[in-house]
C-alpha cells in the first residue's frame, strides 16, 4: 500500500497524506504503541494544518532522536522534508541527520503553521533529502 498518497481537493488541501497517521487518536493507543514517532506525528499534522507540501519540523530534530526520527521517516516512504528551526543547534542536528543518510539539498520558503500569531505568512526553511 502506497503511504503517499494524493487525495481529491474536498479531502486535502495539499498533496502531504500519509494514511496511517490520520487515525492514531481514534485507535485508543499511543502513538509509541502504533510505532509512530512523536516527532515525525506532530510535525506531520502541524504541517498538514499550515497546506506544507512537505513535512516541516519547526523545533530543532535532536540530535538523539535523529535516529528514530529518519526510521520513521523512511517506514513511510517520506523522501523530503523541512527544517524551519533556527535553533543555534542546527548545524549538530544537520550533522546527526547526515550521520543517519540525509543531505541538505538547499532552502525553501514555507507556510507558517499557525499564521494568525505573525505577521509573515511563511518562513525560510532548510530542506532535506533522505537517501
Amino acid at each position: 500500500m502506497d503511504m503517499m498518497n494524493k487525495k481529491g481537493n474536498e479531502e486535502m488541501k495539499n498533496k502531504l497524506f500519509i494514511e496511517r497517521f490520520e487515525t492514531p487518536e481514534s485507535s485508543g493507543k499511543t502513538l509509541k504503541e502504533l510505532g509512530i514517532n512523536r516527532d515525525v506525528y506532530w510535525a506531520y499534522k502541524s504541517s498538514i494544518e499550515a497546506s506544507n507540501e512537505l513535512i516541516n519540523f519547526s523545533d530543532l530534530i535532536d540530535e538523539e532522536d535523529a535516529e528514530a526520527v529518519i526510521n520513521c521517516c523512511r517506514e513511510n516512504n517520506i523522501k523530503e522534508f523541512t527544517i524551519s528551526s533556527n535553533s543555534t543547534g542546527m548545524i549538530r542536528s544537520i550533522m546527526a541527520l547526515e550521520a543517519q543518510g540525509c543531505r541538505l539539498i538547499g532552502t525553501a520558503m514555507i507556510n507558517r503553521d499557525n499564521p494568525h500569531y505573525f505577521d509573515n505568512k511563511q518562513v525560510s526553511a532548510i530542506k532535506m533529502e533522505i537517501l
